[in-house]
C-alpha cells in the first residue's frame, strides 16, 4: 500500500479508498484516524482512464464508502471530500449526483457511527464528522 508521505504527526496514503481502507495492514488503524481527506472521481459524462462512473453506479459506489470511512475514524474524527462539478448529459444543467450521493451517505438523523453528518460545504469540498 503506497504511503505518500510519513511524518511523526501522521501519514497519507495514495490509492483507491476502498482498496486502502480494506487492506489488512490498514485495518489495524480502525477507530484511530483523525482525518480522511479524499477527492473521489467525479461523475463526468466523458469516460476517463481512472474509471469514473455515472448515475446509480456512482451513487451506490459513493455511498458504499461511508461505512468504511466511519469505522476508521476516531470518535471526533472528520472527513473532507472534494466533490467536483459535473453536468447532465447533453443539457446545460449541473448534475446533482455528487450532492445526492453525499445526502444519501449522511441521512439527517445519522450519527457518526451509523452515518456521516454533514458539517459544512465550501467551494465543492465538504467536511463530515463528529
Amino acid at each position: 500500500m503506497p504511503i505518500g508521505q510519513k511524518k511523526k504527526t501522521g501519514r497519507f496514503y495514495i490509492g483507491k479508498a476502498e482498496k486502502v481502507l480494506t487492506n489488512p495492514s490498514f485495518r489495524k488503524l480502525r477507530g484511530q484516524i483523525q482525518l480522511i481527506f479524499t477527492s473521489p472521481p467525479f461523475p463526468l459524462n466523458s469516460k476517463k482512464s481512472y474509471g469514473n462512473m455515472l448515475g446509480n453506479e456512482y451513487l451506490q459506489w459513493f455511498t458504499s464508502l461511508a461505512p468504511l470511512f466511519s469505522e476508521m475514524l476516531t470518535d471526533n474524527g472528520s472527513i473532507v471530500i472534494e466533490l467536483g462539478n459535473s453536468w447532465e448529459s447533453q443539457r446545460p444543467v449541473q448534475s446533482l449526483l455528487p450532492l445526492q450521493s453525499l445526502v444519501t451517505s449522511s441521512p439527517p438523523s445519522a450519527t457518526l457511527r451509523t452515518g456521516l453528518p454533514l458539517l459544512t460545504e465550501r467551494h465543492s469540498c465538504v467536511a463530515l464528522g463528529a
